[in-house]
């Protein structure tokens, strides 16, 4: 056999091994898909605290093995479910930009949208949410989550370098509204009379704040 077929074999060879890869990680995909979306059933229905990866298993139609090949346990499951709607909320947050934080129909409209993305994806939000006030590991992560969130959309509102350092009271605000947003949407229970407004000026006092102090910074 001459080199022009040896390469050519060569090429041919590793051409059906690269098919053969792409074949294996788009089953393990797959897989872990099909697994992710029984942890999220399971979770929506018996709660996470309750919820076994035995039940998953069966569900998901794979075995505990093959459950512990792609999740270290329950809380990895849960976090990869609360991450699938970060990409949305990051743009949200971006869109801060666009609102007169002096206006309040400009800010009801803003949180409005807020919420509306909240009941577009209960199911994820109420298991995130249930596995975060269960699992310390969690709730610290859900913290730096937020924190990440502040800085987004303190970029998007006053493009200042300075603005980093204090997004501690957007934090505290965004993990209040998450709050309020679970207890209305996925635990049912009605507003009480004038929280609505209320939010709105508190949001409105958070973003004020924030900017007082940026600018401060800048002087």
């Amino acid at each position: 056999m001459n080199t022009e077929n040896v390469s050519a074999h060569l090429s041919q060879a590793a051409e059906l091994l690269a098919r053969h890869q792409g074949v294996r990680d788009t089953q393990k995909l797959l897989t872990r898909t099909r697994i992710t979306e029984a942890a999220r059933e399971i979770f929506s229905e018996k709660g996470f605290r309750a919820a076994t990866i035995e039940e998953i298993a069966r569900r998901a139609n794979v075995g505990r093995t093959t459950i512990y090949t792609h999740f270290k346990d329950k809380t990895d499951m849960a976090n990869e479910i609360g991450l699938r709607e970060i990409p949305g909320l990051t743009e949200r947050l971006s869109n801060l930009a666009s609102v007169d934080i002096n206006d309040l129909d400009s800010l009801s409209q803003w949180l409005a949208g807020y919420e509306e993305a909240f009941q577009t994806h209960l199911v994820d939000r109420t298991v995130a949410f249930q596995a975060n006030v269960q699992e310390p590991k969690l709730a610290a992560d859900l913290l730096l989550v937020l924190d990440e969130f502040a800085r987004i959309a303190l970029d998007g509102l006053t493009r200042k370098a300075s603005a980093q350092a204090h997004r501690a009271p957007l934090r505290l605000f965004l993990l209040t509204l998450n709050r309020v947003h679970y207890i209305h949407l996925a635990q049912q229970v009605e507003t009480m009379s004038g929280d609505d407004e209320a939010m709105v000026r508190y949001f409105q006092h958070t973003l004020r704040q924030c900017v007082a102090n940026i600018a401060a910074d800048e002087a």
